[in-house]
């Protein structure tokens, strides 16, 4: 319940300031972002709302019980990490350059 209901609240926390920057929060295209968000829970992290999906993911495993159930949140991560953030980082590079760069080296990719 606590892992579901923080994970929530990372997610909405981050949608909320993507709208209040009235900026994309759609992942497929990076390139339509109007501005960099780095404040909110994207000051602790560089991909909140991929945090709370991971999250709500873990926390429907740990609801069903045993290690199987976490395979799922394994493979979500591993796609993610591996081919989904690296797309958006290599896009937003372009478009932020060292503004971008600056941020990825001060706020982690997850946690």
């Amino acid at each position: 319940m606590v892992v579901g209901s923080a994970s929530m609240g990372i997610a909405v926390w981050a949608d909320v300031s993507f709208y209040r920057a009235h900026t994309s929060v759609n992942p497929l295209r990076p390139e339509a972002s109007s501005s960099l968000v780095t404040t909110g829970a994207n000051g602790f992290t560089r991909n909140p709302m991929y945090v709370g999906m991971l999250g709500g993911i873990v926390a429907h495993g740990l609801w069903r019980g045993g290690a199987a159930t976490m395979l799922p949140a394994a493979g979500a991560w591993w796609w993610l990490d591996k081919l989904q953030i690296a797309a958006e980082e290599h896009v937003l590079t372009e478009k932020y350059g060292q503004e971008y760069q600056r941020y990825l080296s001060r706020v982690p990719r997850w946690l």
